[in-house]
């Protein structure tokens, strides 16, 4: 059954997060169209840069710190597969987090960071998934030299970790 039809028959959201569905831990519902995404159950590494350092990567827009609430081209549900296409365009060093993500298959990604903002909350917020309480990347640029991250250990999350620092990297995929 269907996540949305679970939710259509009375499962709340609460309940539908964190169960498992094609392959990966459900985090996000749009209950109007029945979309949504999943987490991998695993993280793809514990040591993986983002890559490309010093490249401001094509098709993704900076986004730069603004009272920590990211907004914009980049950022948002549902792009997390076009940041990372764009940056595997560029980007062709292997072990770098994009590619990590795709090496599950054509279907996985490196999230955006409101993505990870949503694997936070809907998951290791409730102590689903199995997650670090350490940095993990997003595939949201800041500028050629850095990207954004989430921190599990806490909540937060940032702009200004350079692209060639080593962080945790969990892949996502839409259904």
């Amino acid at each position: 059954m269907s996540p949305k039809a679970l939710y259509d028959g009375g499962v709340t959201l609460e309940q539908l997060y964190g169960n498992m569905y094609e392959g990966g831990l459900i985090f996000y519902l749009n209950t109007a169209d029945g979309t949504g995404m999943v987490a991998a159950t695993e993280d793809q590494s514990t040591e993986a840069e983002w890559g490309c350092y010093g490249i401001d990567i094509m098709g993704i827009d900076n986004v730069p710190w603004n009272s920590s609430v990211p907004e914009g081209s980049g950022v948002e549900i549902g792009n997390g597969a076009v940041n990372t296409n764009a940056i595997l365009m560029e980007c062709t060093e292997d072990g770098i987090a994009a590619k990590l993500c795709r090496d599950l298959g054509v279907e996985w990604f490196l999230p955006s960071i409101n993505e990870l903002n949503l694997m936070y909350t809907n998951l290791h917020a409730k102590e689903s998934g199995g997650f670090a309480a350490d940095f993990y990347w997003s595939s949201t640029e800041n500028f050629g030299d850095s990207a954004w991250d989430k921190y599990f250990g806490g909540g937060g999350q940032g702009n200004g970790l350079s692209k060639d620092d080593d962080y945790h990297v969990r892949a996502a995929r839409a259904f």
